[in-house]
């Protein structure tokens, strides 16, 4: 017989951060964030909206680019603005080999080839 522990992908016992924190400096709390990230339709739809205009400032710069986050309490916005922020900063980690910030959340995306960096 199994426990209701054995159903769950990671260990129900572990640390959950309750407040998101962006200047979070600890890389394996960082790290352990975007694994955690669920990335859905809808999130994913509006991370490429906000890229999109991202990538179309390079084609017309000016001052009028901002992002607003809205949404109701508890609805994601600071670990949706988290992500965005280590994607698309693509925050590097210490060690041989780790993949960046903006690699492990591609990583997170559930679709057929994914590029390995975000723009390519």
């Amino acid at each position: 017989m199994s426990t209701l522990g054995s159903l769950f992908a990671n260990d129900i016992h572990r640390t959950i951060e309750e407040v998101i924190k962006v200047d979070q400096t600890d890389e394996e709390v960082v790290k352990e964030e975007i694994a955690e990230y669920v990335v859905t339709d809808a999130i994913l739809r509006q991370f490429t909206d906000v890229i999109e205009g991202y990538r179309s400032l390079w084609q017309k710069p000016g001052d009028r680019m901002a992002v607003w986050v809205s949404g109701f309490f508890g609805s994601g916005k600071s670990s949706f603005a988290k992500m965005l922020g280590l994607a698309l900063g693509n925050r590097r980690f210490s060690g041989p080999g780790e993949p960046s910030a903006a690699a492990r959340f591609l990583q997170r995306i559930d679709v057929p080839a994914a590029p390995t960096e975000l723009g390519s």
